[in-house]
């Protein structure tokens, strides 16, 4: 079972462990929460010692083809606030590194402006009664996944996400969110001496709660990198959005060191990531300035990049039949195919067919010779869209239209021998 744990304050101190329990599960999810995620420390210790409790889930049926096992997957978890201005940032930073899975609180979505990312299915909840807030999960779409809802953890006033992931992928749970504990040094697990103020507060509670459910912090750095070369946003077109970048990312973790407490190493970080925001902001403006300007002779473009940006829910992943989850393709259309042929009657054909009036007697006499004359086809070629993609004949618009004087006296020929 694993948990990470990651802590919030009013001035910038962010901080992540990892934590393993000796029991071994078999299933996994992943629940990033938000601020009000539990009312005492008390309640929080009382869902870590349950999870020993938990039933293991109906075996998924799986397919065999996914390659990601259980050591090479990837995680990724921040607190964004405001994760939707962050989103180009955010496609720079795992272009070389791209995580098989991403949680992130403080997102401040609503649902006028989730954000999709391509090659990511998308679990959110928002805050619906007030703004800010809010937590999501991205699961690449190669990793078999599906939102769990019906659990005992589940509560309307708490804003969290449960998600179950193929279990030949993972063994244990996981739990990630922002926990508002700024006393805890999650890196060593424990919390300093003259922090202490109160050995009944929040953070010690912590700390006692994760070591009453048996979690011992083993991780606390990343095991490996992935150096596959993946897609990189369209509007990432030159090094210095990189350059800068790791810049900001480097005087970050200088004043992570020193606590936050080099007042120059704050103003150098602030300066640095104020200009990776611009050139970031002025690339994407460009990039969509040119998309714009192609928008009558190429309108896919602009239309691709626009449903890219669009919310998209996962299609229908996994059904239940019986007490058995499905998440096999084949399996899941079959069963639909079922369903839907038993609560439709077969025609009986031992009934007399209905017979429609006959409402005209004319003739209609069509004249090939007329209707499809050389010239009238090479003009409807003319017309042909190039932008649309093969008809059912496998040709492509673009080939009838540039050869269509050559090809208009044989297509007049063929319709008139049909």
């Amino acid at each position: 079972m694993c948990s990470t744990g990651l802590s919030r304050s009013s001035k910038p101190q962010p901080a992540g462990g990892v934590y393993h329990q000796t029991s071994d599960r078999q299933h996994w999810s992943i629940n990033p929460v938000g601020q009000n995620l539990l009312s005492s420390v008390k309640d929080y210790a009382r869902i870590i010692s349950t999870f020993k409790d938990i039933e293991v889930e109906p075996k998924i049926k799986n397919n065999k083809t996914n390659k990601i096992n259980e050591t090479n997957i990837s995680y990724l978890y921040s607190n964004p606030t405001s994760l939707r201005n962050k989103i180009p940032e955010l496609l720079c930073r795992i272009e070389d590194n791209r995580p098989h899975v991403m949680c992130f609180s403080e997102t401040w979505f609503n649902d006028q402006n989730t954000q999709q990312i391509e090659g990511y299915k998308l679990y959110y909840r928002n805050r619906t009664q007030a703004i800010h807030g809010a937590v999501c999960i991205y699961v690449e779409n190669g990793v078999k996944s599906f939102e769990n809802k019906e659990n005992e953890f589940t509560n309307e006033s708490i804003e969290q996400i449960w998600n179950f992931v193929d279990r030949n992928l993972v063994s244990g749970v996981m739990i990630c969110g922002d926990f508002n504990l700024p006393e805890v040094t999650w890196d060593e697990d424990f919390i300093p001496f003259n922090s202490i103020r109160d050995f009944n507060s929040a953070e010690n509670g912590m700390i006692e709660a994760l070591k009453d459910a048996f979690f011992v912090q083993n991780v606390n750095f990343p095991l490996s990198r992935d150096l596959k070369r993946r897609t990189k946003p369209k509007w990432l077109n030159n090094n210095d959005i990189k350059d800068k970048i790791k810049t900001k990312n480097k005087l970050w973790f200088e004043c992570k060191q020193s606590n936050f407490q080099n007042k120059n190493l704050w103003i150098k970080y602030k300066i640095a990531r104020n200009e990776c925001s611009k050139v970031i902001d002025k690339a994407v403006r460009v990039f969509e300035y040119s998309l714009a300007k192609q928008a009558k002779t190429k309108p896919k473009l602009i239309y691709n990049y626009i449903n890219g940006k669009k919310t998209i829910r996962g299609g229908l992943d996994t059904i239940k039949v019986g007490d058995e989850l499905v998440t096999d393709r084949k399996a899941i259309v079959g069963t639909m195919n079922n369903y839907f042929k038993s609560i439709f009657n077969l025609y009986n054909s031992t009934e007399d067919e209905i017979h429609f009036p006959t409402r005209t007697e004319a003739t209609l006499l069509i004249d090939p010779f007329v209707i499809f004359k050389p010239q009238r086809i090479e003009k409807y070629l003319d017309k042909l869209n190039t932008e649309k993609s093969l008809a059912p004949d496998s040709i492509h618009p673009l080939v009838l239209n540039r050869c269509s004087k050559i090809v208009s006296n044989p297509l007049s020929l063929i319709f008139e021998l049909l």
